[in-house]
C-alpha cells in the first residue's frame, strides 16, 4: 500500500518561495510576517510581495549601539520538491512524500534575492 501526502504531488516542482520576517536579535526566531509559494514562473511576483509588504512596514528606532537589529528583511528563494519517502514500519505502507530543498547555481550559491528594510525606510536588495 502507498499513501500520498499533499507535498507528494508536488515532487520534481520547482517553485519560489518568499517571506518577510522581522528579526529582533534572538535569530533563528525570527517573526514571520508574511510568506507565500509561487510557481516556477512567479519570479517576478514573488519579488513584488516581499517588496510591497516589507514596504508597509516600520523598522524600530535603529539601536543606540548601531548594530542593525531589530529590523525586517526578506527573502526569494528558488527550490525544487525533492523525494523524501520513507517507509513506516508500524504501519505497513510505504509514504510518498516530498520536501522543499533549495536551488542551487554554478557557484553553489542559492539562487534568489535577498532584501532589507532600512531605517530611514528604503529597500536594498542583492542576490544570495
Amino acid at each position: 500500500m502507498s499513501v500520498t501526502t499533499r507535498d507528494g504531488a508536488k515532487l520534481g516542482q520547482t517553485t519560489w518561495r518568499a517571506s518577510v520576517v522581522f528579526d529582533d536579535g534572538r535569530e533563528p526566531w525570527a517573526e514571520t510576517v508574511g510568506s507565500r509559494e509561487f510557481g516556477v514562473r512567479g519570479y517576478g511576483l514573488a519579488l513584488h510581495f516581499v517588496r510591497t509588504l516589507l514596504a508597509q512596514q516600520v523598522n524600530p528606532p535603529r539601536p543606540a549601539d548601531n548594530t542593525d537589529v531589530p529590523r525586517y528583511w526578506g527573502q526569494v528563494q528558488r527550490g525544487t520538491y525533492a523525494d523524501n519517502s520513507f517507509e513506516d514500519p508500524q504501519e505497513g505502507f510505504w509514504v510518498v512524500d516530498a520536501s522543499w530543498e533549495y536551488d542551487e547555481d554554478e557557484h553553489q550559491s542559492y539562487v534568489g534575492k535577498h532584501f532589507w528594510l532600512n531605517y530611514d525606510g528604503t529597500i536594498d536588495e542583492d542576490d544570495l
